[in-house]
């Protein structure tokens, strides 16, 4: 069925049964061209990109077991190309077992978490126009829908307590993005930040709730802006003569963290902190080439990567200026350990990093906070990578 213009194609149509009731709860359509040489067609494969993206198939082969709201121990999101396409997997650490939560040829990315009701937000690719949705799931990979299909979307996350996801989203897609926010049942999204002279994005929330932290380039550099949840009363706590990025709240919101090329050439960014109510700065890392970082649960640490060929995690004490790397290597190292987040299993703190080699391939990593037991902790099948940020 479905062969197309001049029957350049088959067709297949996949419809899936509730093994109870018999009733049809999905199905998936694809066309396949008979020759190699002839390219497949646009236009279909847009709409059978997003009917498979939002038919609710259980495309797993052992369900995930029922995770308890308010309980993520051990638990987390990563990506995948073991199966062909960019795919997302849930890693149990207690069960030391992996679960594939989509199952197509599509590019998704940037899974996320809602610790208060145990749903993923994520971005997919949805066709050669280059724009991206906002989509959501269950973690079982249950009930995928769409939350933002107009424009394209570059970023999301979910606020503190969960009831409402922000998106840095381009409504033309012309890289100019304005802060839209959404509740994770749908329901129309409405806009909170949006400058017609600037690109509002790197969105990120105190823990307590009352503030959200953006960059924005209104101003000719990209800027750091502090302002309420909804969006009111923003402010610039950053200066004019050098651009900021990844603004990020430190766990008991007395510092705010960012990056920036102040006092650096080519770019190159620098680690930064400064305290919220006084608005002091203090330079962290000189001429370090930093690419991403996150707090530890203890407000004085943070943990960061940079490099200059090859990439270091690295620690840092604000208080005591103490700098170390975090994985000592008894060996020369051929790989980069890149995006660092932080995980808690049985009451202790982990970072989980991505290890990228010369070649390309990638492979998850876990360690602790000092350094010991680091460890791939994904199946050595395909690439495996962390881009939580």
């Amino acid at each position: 069925m479905s062969t197309g213009k001049s029957g350049k194609y088959v067709g297949v149509l996949e419809i899936f049964f509730d093994k109870n009731s018999k009733k049809p709860v999905s199905y998936n359509n694809k066309l396949i061209s008979i020759t190699q040489d002839i390219e497949a067609d646009p236009i279909l494969e847009k709409v059978n990109s997003k009917i498979f993206r939002n038919a609710d198939r259980d495309t797993l082969t052992t369900i995930p077991p029922p995770l308890k709201k308010g309980t993520m121990d051990g638990v987390f999101a990563f990506i995948s190309d073991r199966n062909g396409g960019q795919n997302i997997f849930l890693k149990l650490l207690d069960k030391n077992f992996e679960y594939r939560l989509t199952n197509s040829d599509a590019l998704f990315s940037v899974p996320k978490i809602s610790v208060s009701d145990n749903s993923i937000i994520y971005l997919a690719d949805v066709d050669t126009s280059l724009s991206t949705e906002l989509m959501i799931m269950d973690i079982t990979g249950k009930n995928k829908r769409t939350l933002i299909n107009s424009g394209s979307v570059k970023e999301a996350s979910f606020t503190a307590d969960g009831k409402w996801v922000y998106a840095a989203v381009s409504e033309k897609n012309d890289n100019h993005y304005n802060i839209l926010r959404i509740r994770p049942d749908g329901g129309d999204a409405s806009t909170i930040i949006s400058w017609n002279d600037g690109s509002e994005q790197d969105i990120s929330f105190s823990l307590d709730g009352q503030n959200m932290l953006f960059t924005s380039t209104r101003d000719g550099r990209n800027r750091v802006y502090i302002c309420a949840i909804n969006g009111e009363t923003p402010v610039c706590i950053s200066d004019n003569d050098a651009n900021y990025y990844l603004p990020k709240f430190s766990p008991d919101g007395y510092y705010i963290a960012y990056l920036s090329d102040k006092n650096n050439f080519n770019g190159k960014r620098d680690l930064w902190v400064q305290e919220k109510i006084s608005g002091s700065k203090i330079q962290l890392t000189t001429s370090a080439g930093v690419e991403d970082y996150c707090w530890y649960y203890n407000k004085d640490v943070i943990i960061y990567s940079s490099g200059v060929n090859l990439v270091d995690l690295n620690t840092i004490n604000i208080k005591t200026k103490e700098n170390n790397k975090l994985i000592k290597n008894t060996h020369p190292k051929d790989y980069s350990e890149r995006n660092p987040y932080l995980i808690k299993w049985k009451n202790s703190w982990y970072i989980l990093y991505t290890r990228e080699y010369p070649d390309g391939k990638k492979k998850l990593f876990m360690t602790g906070i000092d350094g010991e037991n680091d460890k791939q902790i994904t199946i050595d099948e395909g690439n495996a990578w962390n881009n939580q940020e």
